[in-house]
């Protein structure tokens, strides 16, 4: 242990702190949830907001939606990372993703002075760092260094399960009120509550059995 290196020794402590697992599951849920439905939005083509186009910000987005293809583009990219990072496998590819797509969000609320909205998007990007950070032994071999021993995911699959249906059901909510469902809007609405909570429950369930089997010092 002594003989790794310094930032392989901080990423194990970290890897292995229960609250900070926890912290960054929780962190992949919150991003899944916050850019599947706005994603799902410009992949089909509808508007992300409605505007007035006599200011910057409203000309802005304008100019997007008209751009076709390349709005849909946006909304693909935001869809693939939500899914990605959801995925055992695939959460580094997905945390790379989103790093990309909230950088980009922060340069554009900054340069366009969209008033509060840019802190929001500077703790997006910090959630993005913290996921690509978190996952640093998979693509450290990229940066020519040696990848550290890497233990998956410690989460026992009850609270898994549980976290993944937390993501299900606000993929659905947030789905709802981007009118994405048609006028079934609010059976939609209140089964994915439903969903949402049941997934919440299956993780408290699995953190009391946790705390319990802690061990005695």
């Amino acid at each position: 242990m002594r003989g790794e290196p310094l930032i392989d020794r901080i990423h194990a402590a970290a890897t292995r702190n229960p609250l900070l697992l926890r912290f960054t599951q929780g962190t992949r849920v919150l991003l899944s949830v916050g850019f599947l439905a706005p994603g799902m939005t410009k992949l089909l083509g509808h508007r992300f907001v409605t505007v007035v186009t006599d200011d910057p910000v409203g000309r802005f987005f304008e100019a997007l939606y008209q751009a076709g293809a390349y709005w849909r583009f946006l909304g693909a990219a935001q869809v693939l990372a939500a899914v990605l990072v959801m995925s055992r496998r695939t959460t580094a590819l997905g945390a790379l993703l989103f790093v990309g797509i909230t950088l980009n969000i922060s340069l554009i609320t900054v340069s366009l002075s969209f008033g509060n909205t840019a802190i929001v998007a500077a703790l997006m990007l910090l959630a993005s760092v913290w996921l690509l950070l978190w996952d640093y032994p998979r693509w450290a071999s990229l940066l020519g260094l040696p990848p550290p021993a890497f233990e998956e995911d410690r989460l026992a699959r009850g609270e898994r399960l549980g976290w993944l249906i937390c993501a299900s059901g606000g993929w659905g909510v947030t789905c709802v009120t981007r009118g994405l469902f048609g006028s079934a809007n609010l059976p939609v609405f209140w089964a994915s509550l439903a969903l949402g909570l049941t997934g919440g429950l299956l993780v408290l369930v699995a953190w009391v059995r946790a705390w319990r089997r802690r061990p005695i010092r």
